[in-house]
């Protein structure tokens, strides 16, 4: 049986349930990094059977600097995963990512192959899948050049 520490360590590294750190533990013989990668590889297979399920709740996020805003629309399949921290950290850790980039030619397609810690957007999403155990889609991202316009925003009751 697994060490109630070593499924801790694994849960707070990972994001996933309980059971499932127990599981690869008990699999890999109690090692934490095979652990990691066998709960990586579980939740591939996971997210790609979620693929094909429909996504029509989410939420929007706006972010600006001094030379671009932009707008990313993210879709899950529920309104209740879409109001989680856990997505909305997620949308805004996307949208900076974005921003990061400072280019008002970026577009979504091209945007899924930015790499974030040596990971592709499109690998970010489908770990985030696998982590929240719905299909989610970037359905959106409209970049916009403020050396061609001016842009202000307003924000109606925000989620948090």
């Amino acid at each position: 049986m697994s060490d109630l520490n070593l499924i801790k360590e694994l849960r707070e590294t990972t994001g996933a349930g309980f059971l499932d750190c127990k599981n690869a533990l008990v699999e890999t013989n109690n090692n934490i990094e095979l652990s990691v990668d066998y709960l990586r590889k579980k939740g591939l297979a996971k997210a790609s059977k979620k693929s094909s399920r429909e996504a029509k709740e989410g939420a929007v996020g706006f972010y600006k600097n001094e030379n671009i805003a932009l707008i990313l629309k993210i879709n899950s399949e529920t309104d209740f995963s879409a109001k989680t921290d856990t997505f909305l950290d997620f949308l805004d850790l996307l949208g900076n990512i974005a921003l990061k980039q400072n280019d008002p030619t970026l577009t979504l397609d091209s945007f899924l192959k930015v790499k974030e810690n040596s990971k592709q957007i499109s690998d970010l999403l489908t770990e985030m899948i696998a982590k929240i155990g719905e299909n989610l889609v970037i359905n959106d991202l409209k970049i916009f050049d403020l050396s061609e316009c001016n842009l202000n925003f307003y924000i109606h009751n925000p989620y948090r």
